[in-house]
């Protein structure tokens, strides 16, 4: 637009107006600039925050050895995790919705360095779990605050893509997690290193970054007309229930991340069982475990399968809007959820005579999944008014965390273990781990998928009625106003 008028004002030679234009578009591409660099600093916070987070799963062999875990307390190392982030959502969305949100990042990336250090130090099974309850609490401040923050960084057109590209650090995070972690425990010999490696670097540079630019932005920036007025808490929670598309979303994600929950933890343990079977690997009885080809191999594809996941859901939602298709969102993540189905029974069926297979529907799995990471937030982002996006993200994650990943590994964990009791007949031990895992895999995971598709389905169907009655919403605040 500016270079356009720029033009126009150089053709009638208006020196003066022309300067004062020239001056106004180079401020333009300036603040463009630093909205920019603000999103690469959050993206290497949230990479940095999912590499803590997986880190502890790249080396879930050895702990379980050192700690002598079953798969149900396994689980909890997830699971408690996941309880203080949505004990403390709540608050830190009541926060961002008033105080400096850059300050409460810079609290919460301080305090998330200090707990995952302090958690390599631990000696026994109740000291990490603290560790790791306190990491779910600075991991939420990132999460709860982010989105929102983005959402008032760039505008309406360009919001999918910036949501978009900040959700591809998750699986990127995630990925990094499982293959420093594993190669930090085999190189430096414990699995207490795997929680030492990266974030030192990453945190440190992260700090510095967010004093330098400037974070401080007014909410609702990108959405003039509306008006930001306080209310009760009370009442935003009460105006969420209201919102279809808002609660078929938050629950349709809830199952996607009940079943991402359970192939982060369980999957490069179930693909370690099959290798020891096969005889490609030894048995791990003493620590460290040779299992770090498996996590290399897992860690590198849940990598690939994110970002392929992220850049599908950007490239195919920006072919749907140009054809006029507004429901392209909701219906993406419903297919991702079909594809991710279909992979996952696949999977399960030919792990244990085809691996290669296995390993490629596994991929598929990932794929089908990660498209609606970005997707599901720039659809809630889209049907809440700006002064309760750090509210609604916060009680977005709390549910999606709550009814997904935080019950989902512990409960397939223990239908694991209650089914491996009646298999004690069995010689192998290897063997009857892979086969109770593998009934418990097929019992929850195509359900978790197949709901939430179902789910995305339905909020497709409530999207255009909810957008229309935001942008009454604005109309009616900005007639008041004038």
């Amino acid at each position: 637009c500016y270079s356009q008028k720029l033009k126009k004002m150089s053709r009638f030679k208006n020196i003066r107006r022309y300067d004062l234009l020239q001056k106004l578009y180079y401020s333009c591409c300036i603040i463009v600039a630093l909205r920019v660099c603000a999103l690469i600093v959050l993206w290497l916070y949230c990479c940095m925050s999912y590499c803590d987070r997986y880190s502890i799963a790249g080396v879930l062999s050895e702990v379980k050895e050192v700690f002598d875990l079953d798969h149900t307390n396994s689980a909890w190392l997830t699971t408690i995790f996941l309880i203080s982030y949505m004990s403390f959502a709540p608050v830190i969305g009541y926060l961002g919705d008033r105080f400096d949100r850059k300050w409460l990042l810079i609290i919460g990336l301080v305090c998330q360095i200090t707990t995952n250090l302090a958690g390599s130090t631990a000696t026994t099974f109740s000291g990490l779990l603290l560790s790791r309850f306190f990491l779910g609490v600075s991991e939420c401040v990132f999460n709860v605050i982010a989105v929102p923050f983005v959402s008032d960084l760039f505008g309406p057109k360009t919001r999918t893509y910036a949501i978009q590209a900040l959700s591809t650090a998750t699986p990127i995070g995630g990925g990094l997690g499982y293959v420093i972690g594993s190669e930090a425990s085999s190189t430096f010999g414990g699995w207490h290193w795997a929680l030492r490696v990266t974030t030192p670097v990453t945190g440190f540079i992260a700090v510095l970054m967010m004093f330098i630019l400037p974070f401080q932005l007014k909410r609702g920036a990108m959405e003039p007309n509306m008006i930001v007025a306080k209310e009760e808490y009370l009442s935003d929670l009460k105006y969420f229930l209201k919102v279809k598309t808002y609660v078929y979303t938050v629950t349709g994600s809830a199952c996607t991340n009940a079943m991402i929950g359970i192939a982060t933890l369980w999957l490069p343990d179930l693909f370690s069982q099959v290798a020891v079977l096969g005889r490609e690997l030894k048995p791990c009885a003493h620590p460290p475990c040779e299992f770090e080809e498996i996590n290399l191999k897992f860690g590198a594809l849940t990598v690939v399968a994110g970002l392929l996941g992220g850049l599908l859901g950007i490239f195919l939602s920006r072919v749907g809007r140009k054809m006029g298709n507004k429901l392209i969102e909701p219906e993406l993540c419903g297919y991702g959820n079909l594809i991710s189905t279909i992979s996952i029974a696949t999977m399960l069926l030919f792990m244990m005579g085809h691996q290669k297979l296995s390993w490629v529907m596994a991929f598929l799995a990932l794929t089908g999944s990660s498209i609606n990471w970005g997707l599901s937030c720039e659809i809630v982002m889209s049907v809440i008014p700006p002064r309760k996006r750090s509210t609604g993200k916060a009680v977005f994650n709390i549910i999606s965390h709550a009814l997904g990943d935080a019950p989902s590994p512990l409960i397939v964990g223990a239908v694991a273990d209650m089914i491996r009791k009646y298999r004690v007949g069995e010689r192998d031990t290897y063997l009857a781990e892979f086969r109770s895992m593998q009934s418990a895999f097929v019992l929850f995971a195509p359900l978790f998928t197949v709901s939430s598709a179902i789910l995305y389905f339905a909020a497709a169907r409530s999207l255009i009625a909810d957008q229309k009655a935001l942008e009454q919403q604005k109309e009616c605040q900005s007639t008041t106003l004038f």
